[in-house]
């Protein structure tokens, strides 16, 4: 919510050139993942280092540029 207000008001001042459009699904999606990120965080920190561990052993040099 936070984030929309401000998204909102830099919009507005024509401090961005874009607004974008999300789907009520796409929204719905990402305040759940955000949610479940939120509590596996607080409830199993060890499982983020192991997802963080698995990307960094699978992403290359060459996947950042």
């Amino acid at each position: 919510m936070h984030e929309d207000i401000i998204e909102s008001i830099a919009y507005e001042k024509g401090l961005t050139k874009y607004k974008a459009n999300y789907s009520r699904e796409e929204i719905i999606t990402a305040r759940t993942n955000e949610i479940v990120m939120n509590w596996v965080q607080d409830n199993h920190p060890e499982i983020i280092e192991q997802m963080r561990k698995l990307v960094e052993d699978n992403t290359s040099e060459e996947d950042s540029e």
